[in-house]
């Protein structure tokens, strides 16, 4: 049985969740980021990811996705150890579409990999009610295991696929700014895409 005070812990968590914004500094674990709003493919869409954030360079992209189709741009903290990166695919891919693509993704996944341990599989709206689909899992690395939300959406019809990542000890200190993130996501030219 729950007591008045558990509860009331339970409601006031909640409530800071629910307020939780991307505006001035904010502390996670023992890092403090501001975030601000970054286009990418020139223009293509942007979304508010952390200033500290670089991009990667072309080698240590190669080297860090090597047998696989590298994406085409990586944003890191300075150590390298939080990522965010996005692959503009050419594919075809209407919004209605995107769970599918994400089902069989995981699908993929888990069967190349059965011992990553696989978490949510959900979708959410961004800017402009822009669906974005995603799911998460633990993967295990060589010195620690890994938190991946990998997260699908579409833009001019074609998927763009896009993944965070970071170690497994700070997944919990960062999911709530990794949904902040996504539904930060903002396409210019979507309201001229969908008045032809």
């Amino acid at each position: 049985m729950f007591s008045d005070e558990a509860i009331i812990k339970s409601i006031i968590k909640a409530q800071n969740l629910a307020n939780r914004t991307l505006e001035g500094d904010i502390q996670i674990e023992n890092a403090v980021y501001q975030f601000s709003e970054r286009t990418y493919f020139n223009e293509l869409f942007s979304m508010c990811t952390p200033m500290s954030f670089e991009d990667m360079d072309a080698d240590v992209i190669g080297i860090k996705y090597s047998g696989s189709t590298p994406p085409q741009i990586v944003i890191a903290n300075p150590d390298g150890s939080i990522n965010i990166a996005f692959h503009y695919t050419g594919i075809e891919s209407p919004e209605n579409e995107l769970k599918s693509k994400a089902k069989e993704m995981e699908r993929v996944i888990k069967r190349m990999h059965p011992s990553f341990v696989f978490d949510t599989q959900a979708f959410l709206r961004a800017q402009q009610d822009t669906l974005v689909q995603y799911f998460d899992f633990v993967s295990s690395a060589l010195d620690e295991d890994v938190y991946n939300l990998i997260f699908l959406l579409s833009i001019q019809n074609y998927l763009l696929i896009g993944t965070f990542n970071c170690p497994e000890a700070l997944a919990d200190a960062w999911k709530p700014y990794t949904k902040l993130m996504l539904k930060s996501i903002y396409i210019p030219h979507k309201e001229s895409e969908e008045d032809v």
